[in-house]
């Protein structure tokens, strides 16, 4: 019975080993290039952004603030930089000003990269040397944009982009690509929904 005890033990230490030899690079999830999007529509007005606001849960605002620093200003920026690059306004501006005509103001609901271990591998490590998927590398997005007439404070709209990348791994994959692709992936994916929400679904 000891020696049973023992040998999962071992399987178990051996597993978490292979399955945290990885860690997030913090600059990886903010590397996309803009996707374009079927929408051919362009708003003839210049937009003013602020900085996003965090409302992730306090477990993955503590996941993240060890390899990224300062996400919320990262995170605006990289959609300032993708709205500028898909030119769907005449102009985008941060910080705002007073001569804009729209302000856009948003919230991070969901910004994480995480590994979700394959536990069944515990009790066949020796699949793992054949293949056996020993998890997966996760991303998730989830980001509110509210979109604000400067002139009279009117909210014209309010639009919620999100996405998610999986990436199932095997002990042969693991190092294959950077780590934190998958966060990219799904960030991409998030601000592609919101530009194609914001020229589909609010009034101008």
């Amino acid at each position: 019975m000891k020696k049973r005890i023992g040998t999962v033990l071992v399987l178990f230490v051996s597993i978490c080993f292979i399955t945290s030899c990885t860690t997030l690079k913090g600059n990886v999830p903010f590397g996309y290039q803009p996707s374009l999007i079927a929408v051919s529509k362009k708003v003839n007005k210049n937009v003013g952004f602020d900085v996003l606001i965090d409302k992730r849960p306090s477990n993955e605002v503590k996941a993240t603030e060890r390899p990224i620093q300062d996400v919320t200003n990262k995170i605006t920026y990289k959609i300032i930089e993708d709205f500028r690059s898909s030119g769907i306004f005449t102009e985008v501006n941060f910080p705002a000003k007073d001569t804009d005509d729209l302000i856009i103001k948003g919230e991070i609901n969901k910004f994480i990269w995480r590994e979700d271990n394959n536990w069944f591998a515990v009790i066949f490590l020796p699949l793992v040397y054949f293949g056996l998927p020993v998890g997966d590398y996760v991303g998730e997005a989830d980001i509110t944009l509210k979109v604000i007439d400067n002139k009279t404070g009117q909210v014209l709209g309010t639009v919620r982009g999100a996405g998610e990348q999986r990436l199932t791994v095997t002990l042969y994959s693991m190092s294959v690509g950077e780590i934190g692709s998958e966060l990219a992936e799904a960030f991409r994916q998030c601000v592609k929904q919101l530009k194609e929400k914001i020229l589909t679904e609010i009034s101008f």
